[in-house]
């Protein structure tokens, strides 16, 4: 199929290559409380995740991983934006996702409602096999 208007197409196309794919979609705001349920067995929440790639693949591997809802803390990229919603590739549409929420009012709601609260920090130094003060063990 030709376009009949290509400028068009490569003004809205933020890559290269564009597909000659264009959508409009309703942004969906759900609310914390409504992912964050009595059923909710897995919650993923990205702090202050800035990269749009990172963000989008996170997005990806906890619809892969079967997770409840994904959960982008106030600071976060916008969902929306234009690479995080390519690396979704199309999780976005089959998970819900929470935008703008501070990361402690999503503890305390996730361990009131039971959930249990994990986390990892890139920046940090201690793993898994580290406790605050000791050395790992090889």
């Amino acid at each position: 199929m030709q376009h009949r208007h290509p400028e068009v197409l490569t003004e809205l196309a933020s890559t290269v290559n564009s597909q000659g794919v264009v959508a409009v979609c309703n942004a969906l705001d759900v609310e914390l409380t409504s992912v964050l349920d009595k059923e909710a067995q897995l919650v993923v929440v990205l702090a202050q995740v800035r990269d749009p790639g990172n963000a989008g693949t996170i997005i990806r591997l906890a619809d892969a991983a079967g997770a409840d809802a994904v959960v982008l803390t106030s600071s976060s990229v916008d969902v929306y934006n234009d690479k995080v919603v390519r690396s979704t590739a199309g999780s976005l549409f089959h998970i819900p996702v929470v935008t703008g929420v501070g990361l402690s009012e999503v503890t305390e709601l996730a361990r009131a409602r039971g959930l249990q609260v994990l986390a990892a920090d890139a920046n940090d130094e201690a793993t898994i096999f580290t406790t605050p003060g000791r050395q790992a063990s090889t």
